[in-house]
């Protein structure tokens, strides 16, 4: 009822299994990263825009409005 299998099918059925497992292993990783990313970039923005006095003062409010507006939409 069982089938032997010669060696260099194992090891054609092995090589396929393991690049499927590698693959997903990457993409796991690939998935799990670019949020990360995403979201040190937007903490870097953020902390950089909010320290920049030269946006915040002398107030202008058009300039005043655009920046807070940035900020909330970056907090989201």
């Amino acid at each position: 009822c069982f089938q032997q299998h010669s060696a260099e099918t194992q090891l054609l059925f092995f090589l396929l299994q393991s690049s499927l497992v590698v693959l997903c292993v990457f993409s796991f990783f690939a998935l799990v990263n670019a949020p990360s990313q995403l979201h040190n970039t937007i903490y870097n923005t953020k902390s950089a825009l909010c320290a920049n006095i030269h946006i915040w003062f002398p107030y202008r409010p058009n300039v005043y409005h655009s920046a807070l507006a940035f900020v909330s939409h970056l907090d989201q």
